[in-house]
């Protein structure tokens, strides 16, 4: 939160470096074969797991007998939990993607799914890895309203809380799932100039079927995929940990499973779309993280480097578990443009939403 010169945007504190911290990162994205230190308090790893949202991808890719060895009876399965919690949720988000992709059928529009929802529909991540509460959704620019209205009309209720300028107001299924229609995919501009809708991926053939074969839902290109991924994690929540959980974002970068050469093609097609948000050496600490804990290297020995690799891990864990640097965030959150605007439209739409409160947001705050 300095004004330090760094590879990267954030210059985070120092790390403690402890058995849990490094047990968490290490079997998050680490080689399952690996021996683990096991002498760890097991109360301390599941709050550090949760805090990350790591549980749950923990408890998907660790057989739970070893679980059990490693931490503890209690502990394991607090991750085991967290793991079939995320499980169903992916079921039931999957079940709403089926009904959303119908009613486009119905309406004649095209639905592609984005973030989340595309990398479970293109088979990409594994089924209760990943926490998601929400459905991302983008399709024609001239009919987003027609989509929403017939949405509503279909039993969803439209949220109190005010929604972002690149999304319509976000509506809930019966279920409590979120629903959010995208007017365009903030900060990846396949097109010059302006970030993408839905036409442009259309337009430009950057989509197709999903793996899972959902008949009208469609998902970008893997490279779409990623450079949304990175833009909305690096530039939209990068200095607001609190709001999204950044080390996510690694493990989906590492789910996609990109070689040297797969990852320095993405470099050259897809990281212009976002290169006015996120730069070269930011977009690639991602990968590395991934890649390096993925070959075996400790994450105490790469969460204390002064490359972007290491500032990168430092600070998506420090921006979560320390408060103090958590407040120094808070308050150049304020200053910063968001991804894909202006720095007087990002003023001036902070200002509105922090002085003209809806009833839903006035119910969290109090």
């Amino acid at each position: 939160a300095s004004m330090v010169r760094t590879p990267v945007r954030f210059d985070p504190p120092s790390v403690e470096r402890s058995a849990e911290l490094n047990w968490v990162l290490a079997r998050a994205f680490g080689p399952l074969d690996a021996p683990c230190e096991t002498r760890m308090d097991g109360s301390e790893l599941i709050d550090v797991a949760e805090k990350l949202a790591l549980a749950e991808r923990i408890g998907a890719r660790i057989p739970s007998d070893r679980l059990s060895v490693e931490v503890g009876e209690d502990a394991a399965e607090g991750l085991r939990r967290a793991y079939v919690d995320a499980a169903a949720l992916d079921l039931a988000s999957a079940g709403l993607c089926r009904q959303i992709a119908a009613l486009g059928i119905t309406l004649e529009l095209p639905v592609i799914a984005l973030k989340g929802a595309a990398l479970r529909e293109a088979g990409i991540t594994s089924a209760g890895s990943r926490q998601a509460c929400d459905v991302d959704v983008v399709t024609l620019e001239s009919r987003l309203d027609d989509l929403h209205r017939a949405l509503v009309s279909d039993g969803y209720r439209v949220s109190e809380m005010r929604s972002a300028e690149h999304e319509l107001d976000a509506l809930f299924h019966p279920s409590g799932l979120m629903v959010e229609i995208h007017r365009y995919i903030r900060g990846v501009r396949v097109v010059e100039g302006r970030s993408a809708t839905g036409d442009d991926l259309l337009d430009n053939g950057l989509c197709r079927g999903g793996a899972q074969g959902t008949e009208g839902l469609l998902v970008p290109d893997p490279h779409v995929v990623l450079a949304h991924l990175l833009v909305h994690a690096i530039a939209q929540h990068g200095n607001a940990p609190w709001s999204y959980p950044l080390l996510r974002v690694v493990g989906d970068v590492q789910d996609m499973g990109l070689s040297r050469d797969g990852w320095s093609t993405f470099l050259e097609s897809g990281w212009p779309w976002i290169a006015r948000d996120v730069n070269r050496d930011e977009v690639t600490a991602v990968w590395e993280i991934g890649r390096r804990i993925g070959e075996g290297e400790s994450p105490g020995a790469i969460i204390v480097g002064n490359d972007p690799c290491g500032l990168m891990l430092a600070h998506m864990v420090a921006g979560t578990l320390d408060a103090n640097y958590q407040r120094e965030l808070r308050v150049a959150h304020l200053a910063r443009p968001v991804a894909g605007t202006t720095v007087g439209r990002t003023l001036a739409h902070k200002v509105k939403t922090n002085l003209w409160l809806r009833r839903g947001e006035i119910d969290q705050i109090y």
